[in-house]
């Protein structure tokens, strides 16, 4: 086995086609087994039937590969048939996504004071890969295929990426787990008998790869006459002349499917319970950046709302929540 390229695919999820990326490479080449040819559709004899075609006698043996009668490759160093696995193409066949509502908690001060408090909400998701493949049951890859898979929008640090490898042909799922929402670094401020509903929101992405790969074949067919034909007992051709003269397949294909599904755009929304009414959207992926130690703080009192409202009609300019470093 001659391995030219190790296999290898890597994606890239995103919200949409435009900021995501599919790559597929990878090439081996080994000498043809006999469930490879017989992957090709070429029935016994008819190798023999093509040489006929060809070369206008019928040989008394044709052989796409060693053992043969006189030792025909190693006497005269002729490539045996030689089947050449490469990755030819990797493209995305879609992307859907839809809003998800992964977790809701209360947060409510019973108290007679004012005060702070810590929101806390988060919940284990997981990005899944399905991989599912045509049949690939005549031809064989000595080598495994590596993946890499990273997904945008996810983690604190907005990109998480999962590695495994497979068998070549292999249909199987892969999980990885990852944690949703804000569990450091978000308070906030309610009155006396204030409660919020904080809702950890994010994106449900479905992304459909395929992967396409080829066989095709490379290398001489040996053949013998006896008698001689036009002077010589030995002769060779290209397995691909033969092929075509004979109107056998040159080439299989093999596709495939990569299905991902995965989680992005993470946010937690407070909303005032009495009223239903948004207080204030957090992202939690590769959102506001706090400092170790230190919190986000909102002020979510009724006082503090129309207190900023206020300031915001005086100005003139829309309104936007404030955030404050704690």
């Amino acid at each position: 086995m001659a391995v030219v390229t190790p296999f290898s695919t890597k994606v890239t999820a995103g919200d949409s086609e435009a900021e995501s990326v599919v790559n597929a490479i990878g090439q081996q080449k080994h000498v043809i087994t006999d469930s490879e040819r017989d992957g090709f559709n070429w029935p016994w004899g008819s190798i023999t039937d093509a040489c006929t075609k060809y070369m206008g006698r019928r040989p008394n043996g044709a052989w796409i590969k060693s053992p043969t009668d006189h030792d025909l490759y190693n006497r005269y160093g002729w490539q045996q048939t030689t089947t050449i696995l490469k990755a030819t193409k990797a493209e995305i066949l879609g992307i859907s996504s839809k809003p998800t509502t992964v977790k809701t908690a209360t947060f409510r001060n019973d108290s007679s004071v004012g005060g702070k408090f810590h929101v806390k909400i988060t919940e284990e998701v997981s990005n899944t890969v399905s991989n599912t493949w045509s049949s690939t049951n005549s031809f064989s890859l000595e080598q495994s295929i590596s993946y890499e898979i990273g997904f945008l929008g996810t983690g604190a640090g907005g990109e998480t990426s999962m590695s495994y490898t497979h068998t070549w042909g292999q249909s199987k799922t892969e999980s990885q787990t990852i944690t949703l929402g804000s569990e450091t670094g978000v308070e906030v401020w309610l009155d006396p008998g204030q409660a919020v509903k904080a809702t950890l929101v994010a994106t449900r992405g479905t992304m459909e790869v395929k992967v396409t790969y080829a066989a095709t074949v490379e290398g001489r067919v040996a053949m013998n006459y006896n008698p001689r034909h036009n002077g010589h007992h030995f002769w060779n051709a290209g397995i691909n002349t033969i092929l075509q003269a004979g109107g056998l397949n040159r080439s299989k294909t093999f596709t495939e499917t990569l299905e991902i599904g995965y989680y992005s755009d993470a946010q937690v929304v407070l909303e005032d319970v009495r009223t239903g009414e948004t207080l204030v959207t957090i992202p939690v992926d590769g959102g506001p950046a706090v400092t170790p130690g230190e919190a986000l703080s909102f002020d979510l009192s009724p006082q503090a709302r129309e207190a900023e409202a206020a300031e915001v009609a005086e100005a003139g300019a829309p309104a936007e929540p404030e955030h404050a470093i704690a």
